[in-house]
């Protein structure tokens, strides 16, 4: 075998093992929000503590009986074992549907999975970018410290500029955080 026949097995065996753990950590954060939210909104989702079962609740607290939103058994852990929750729980729902009463289309339910999909990701990217900013927020600070000391201990000069930036650097994103959690 030669040298560059086996760096390309390499290169493509590393490719095919980081792209299975970015799937499973992608279908395993991949949470059921608009599976249970086809042709309504603000359906919440309460899973059991073993992970089997689900029961879904629409905004007057009432639990939904709307076969296309119904609560689904699940027979395999969503985050322990994402791909045979995807294979044995999602992808028949995918392909079929939760039962004959189900009026939802195929394609309204890969529309949905998908939003649940993209969901995560772009939460995921958001929060990255929040945290470098926040990183970088506090390099400002440092900073400003550092060249300051003097008038920082010894006047009020810089105080509300130290306030400011706590502000922005730990509350702002606290509540980013929260807003974004709010599920």
């Amino acid at each position: 075998m030669s040298l560059n026949l086996f760096k390309k097995i390499f290169k493509i065996s590393i490719i095919f093992i980081i792209s299975i753990f970015l799937l499973r950590l992608v279908l395993s954060n991949t949470y059921e929000i608009y599976q249970h939210n086809i042709w309504t909104s603000w359906n919440k989702v309460f899973i059991s503590k073993d992970w089997h079962n689900e029961i879904v609740f629409n905004s007057k607290w009432e639990a939904v009986s709307d076969f296309s939103n119904v609560w689904s058994y699940n027979f395999y852990h969503p985050i322990n074992k994402p791909f045979l929750h995807f294979r044995y729980d999602t992808l028949p729902w995918i392909i079929w549907w939760n039962s004959e009463s189900d009026n939802s289309s195929k394609f309204q339910r890969i529309l949905a999975f998908s939003k649940d999909f993209w969901l995560w990701i772009i939460s995921t990217i958001l929060y990255y970018i929040i945290v470098i900013i926040w990183l970088v927020l506090l390099y400002i600070l440092y900073k400003i410290i550092k060249k300051n000391r003097e008038k920082i201990f010894n006047k009020n000069y810089l105080i509300p500029k130290i306030i400011i930036l706590f502000l922005v650097i730990f509350i702002i994103p606290f509540l980013v955080w929260k807003i974004i959690n709010i599920n």
